[in-house]
């Protein structure tokens, strides 16, 4: 693979306890070099905290059919969102863990319900979300009944990122910070794997 020259076909790891040896196959057949511009985006990267890298996605939430979330134990660790136009992929905003190790939930259904905001709750002295909830502005379940908690609200269509480590979880907008449009479509950039 060091010599530069074919697409890669296959990704591959030994099966093992652990993970020794990762390796990539090739096709070793020239191909022509195209420049595809990422996308770039500025948000607001949470503080690490010592020893915990942090991980982030992304997920646009509009057009959506159905949103589950995923929860271990009382943390809301994530969401899968299907989107109503088969052609886009579904997309996962945070974790994402199968269900031996957490629990699925439907939270939102396109076909039951029409809300206007996305909120998570978010525990202040645990740095992690709580619950997230899609419902209307002006819903009951907005107010912050607790003085650990903390709710955030963003209307649907903006385009959130969920940075999380082991412990910690943050929410925040995540906006466009180039001018001039990618040469590939955002809601087909990342493409996760969910059960």
């Amino acid at each position: 693979m060091l010599k530069h020259t074919g697409c890669v076909n296959g990704f591959y790891y030994e099966n093992a306890p652990v993970i020794r040896r990762i390796g990539i196959t090739g096709d070793n057949k020239e191909t022509p070099k195209t420049q595809i511009r990422l996308p770039r985006y500025d948000t607001s990267m949470p503080a690490a905290i010592f020893g915990n890298p942090q991980f982030v996605n992304y997920a646009k939430i509009c057009a959506m059919e159905t949103v589950n979330v995923c929860r271990v134990g009382t943390r809301c660790v994530g969401i899968l969102i299907k989107y109503s136009d088969p052609k886009v992929p579904p997309a996962i905003l945070g974790q994402w863990y199968g269900s031996k190790e957490s629990d699925h939930r439907c939270i939102y259904d396109y076909n039951k319900t029409t809300s206007t905001v996305i909120a998570f709750k978010l525990s202040e002295s645990e740095r992690a979300v709580r619950d997230v909830l899609i419902c209307n502005h002006d819903a009951p379940e907005l107010e912050e009944l607790s003085s650990d908690i903390k709710v955030q609200v963003y209307k649907i269509g903006t385009r959130l990122v969920w940075w999380f480590n082991t412990r910690n979880d943050s929410i925040s907008l995540w906006e466009d910070g180039n001018s001039s449009p990618s040469s590939i479509p955002i809601e087909l950039a990342l493409v996760q794997n969910f059960d």
